[in-house]
Order: C-alpha cells, then structure tokens, then sequence
C-alpha cells in the first residue's frame, strides 16, 4: 500500500466520521444548533431554523456516506468544502473560523487527489493509477 493511497483513506474517512458526527448531532439535537442560524439565510431559504439545521444534517450525512462508499468524491469534495467555506465567512476571523477554514482546504484536497481503488461504485471500469506504474 503507498502512502498517497494511505493519505487519502484517512482524509477520506476521517471527514466522513466529522460530518457524519454533525449530521447526526443536528438531527438529534436540532435545538442546540439553530442558534447558529443567520437570519438571513432562513430569509433566503424560507425554512425555519430548526428545518433548515435538519436538511443541513441530512444532507451532511448523505454527501459523507458518499465520501465513504467512493461516490462522486471529487463533488462531494468541493460541495462538502464550499459548505465549510461559508460557515467559516459567517464565523469571520474567529479561532473557529480560521479552524474551518482549514478544514475546508483539506476536504477541497480530495478533489484533486487521484481516483483510488475505492473510487470503484461509480466508476467501476475506471483503471486507477499507483504509485508503482
């Protein structure tokens, strides 16, 4: 196994437990979340907070199974850190902010690895390379 395929998988799996872990907190206890609501996003959704948090976990555990499974990675990627960016601008320069930030680079990363044998479900006639050819 090469180190650019073992770099991947623990990008890969470790965002899938983050976003997995705050789909499922936001689902479970959508109350603590709405607070960090801003008003003008419910303005431009038409949802209220607590359905706007529970769509948000819904779809934060939906796009990390598809990290998981190998699905549209490099969508999933840049959806999952666009996502991050912008609750980074909402937070602005804040330790937390600067922390998604971060974040964000990281998840927008795996957009631009290479496919690996993981990448198999929605691409599975795909010859993927290694580091040995």
């Amino acid at each position: 196994m090469n180190k650019s395929f073992i770099a991947q998988l623990i990008l890969r799996y470790g965002f899938t437990a983050v976003f997995i872990w705050f789909g499922l907190s936001q689902i479970m206890h959508p109350d603590m979340w709405t607070g960090l609501i801003p008003a003008w996003l419910t303005g431009l959704t038409g949802l209220s907070a607590h359905t706007f948090v529970l769509v948000n976990g819904s779809v934060e555990i939906i796009l990390a199974l598809c990290l998981a499974l190998g699905l549209f990675v490099p969508i999933v990627a840049v959806l999952l850190s666009l996502h991050l960016f912008t609750i980074a601008a909402d937070l602005g320069l804040t330790a937390v902010g600067v922390r998604d930030i971060g974040l964000a680079l990281a998840v927008l990363a795996l957009a631009f690895l290479s496919a690996d044998k993981l990448d198999s479900l929605d691409k599975p006639d795909k010859t993927y390379k290694t580091d040995e050819q």
